[in-house]
Formats: structure tokens, C-alpha cells, sequence
């Protein structure tokens, strides 16, 4: 169903099935559900452009359009309040999805940095809070060092699942991978958290 969460075996079962769902043309006669779960496939192996085609066919709010707000490539800004349709229908545990969504949104610049700070009182989480990490995260991309900002990207994704992602670690994360030039792996790595929290 919409806004179910896989396990790491469905997400598993979503990237066998990517090249399968990016062959199948966009149409809006096709169950809501089920386009969430083509666009998660087709995004889980990278393949955005193919994904982004959806755009026009998916309900605005939906965890399809939120994947593709993540992942589109070249796509510059996304409507605020679209966003916060997707945070109304959001379920999951502690609204989590949302606070990924809309930290990475704001690393991508894709949101305003006042969208950020209203959401963090609204959600209830400190997606502006400055900590060490983040500190050390945005030197490193001041530097322009890309090879140990991904390093540290990877080490703050550390975990067994995505409730223990803290969401203002994840925005200076995704800020900092699109500050030194990786830009497609900060897109995925936010359409990842969308799908998976």
C-alpha cells in the first residue's frame, strides 16, 4: 500500500524490479499505490530521469511525488506547500519521512531556508540545530574536499534503520555532498530516506 515502509528485503525486491518498472510508460489510470511503488523501484537504482516522467501522473503529496521532488535532476525548487501535503498524509513513525523529506529538500536547496525553520518548529525537531558534526561535515565541503565529506556522509548514515537518522545531521549531510559537486548521490540518498523511513 501507499506510505508503507519496506524492509531491507523489499527494498531489495524494489531494485530487482527497477529496469521492469522504468519500461512502463506513465499513465494516470494506474492504481495511486502502485505508481508510489514503480517511481521507489525505479529511483532505488538510480534511474531518476525515467522516474521524473511520473511527475505529472502522481498525486501531489503522495510518497511518489515526494521520491521524484528528491530525485528529478535539474529540477530547482519545489512548491512549499506541496510539501506540507505530503507531511498531512504522512504515517510514519514520528513523521520521520517528513523530517528526511524536508531536510533534504532544504541540503538541495530545493526549499527556502525559512520553510526549513518553520518545519523544524512544526515537526517538532531541530532541523537547524548546529552540531559538531555538522560542523565538521561543512568544513570539510568548505574545503572542498568531496572525498572526506563522503566519508563522513557515510559514517552519519550509520544504523539500523532510518528512525535513528537524526534529521539536521541529514540536511548539513545532503548540503555538504551537493557543496562538493555530488549532487546525484545527494538526490538518491534523500529519495533512499523517503522511501525507507
Amino acid at each position: 500500500e501507499s506510505g508503507q515502509t519496506p524492509s531491507a528485503a523489499g527494498y531489495g525486491q524494489l531494485v530487482l524490479a527497477s529496469r521492469a518498472a522504468a519500461a512502463i510508460a506513465p499513465d494516470s489510470g494506474i492504481d495511486d499505490a502502485q505508481k508510489d511503488w514503480l517511481i521507489a523501484a525505479m529511483v532505488s537504482s538510480g534511474l531518476d530521469r525515467q522516474a521524473a516522467m511520473w511527475l505529472d501522473d502522481v498525486n501531489t503529496g503522495s510518497l511518489g511525488w515526494a521520491i521524484i521532488a528528491a530525485s528529478a535532476p535539474g529540477l530547482k525548487t519545489v512548491d512549499e506547500g506541496d510539501v506540507e501535503s505530503f507531511i498531512g498524509n504522512d504515517d510514519s513513525a514520528g513523521q520521520q519521512k517528513s523530517k528526511l523529506l524536508v531536510a533534504g529538500l532544504a541540503g538541495l536547496g530545493r526549499v527556502s531556508p525559512e520553510f526549513l525553520v518553520e518545519q523544524s518548529d512544526d515537526l517538532g525537531t531541530p532541523l537547524v540545530r548546529k552540531s559538531a558534526f555538522g560542523r565538521v561535515i561543512t568544513a570539510a565541503a568548505q574545503r572542498g574536499e568531496p572525498g572526506t565529506v563522503a566519508l563522513l556522509a557515510m559514517l552519519a548514515m550509520q544504523g539500523t534503520d532510518w528512525a535513528q537518522i537524526k534529521p539536521d545531521e541529514f540536511f548539513q549531510t545532503i548540503r555538504a555532498l551537493k557543496a562538493v559537486g555530488l549532487d546525484a548521490e545527494a538526490r538518491m540518498l534523500v529519495a533512499e530516506a523517503v522511501t525507507r523511513a
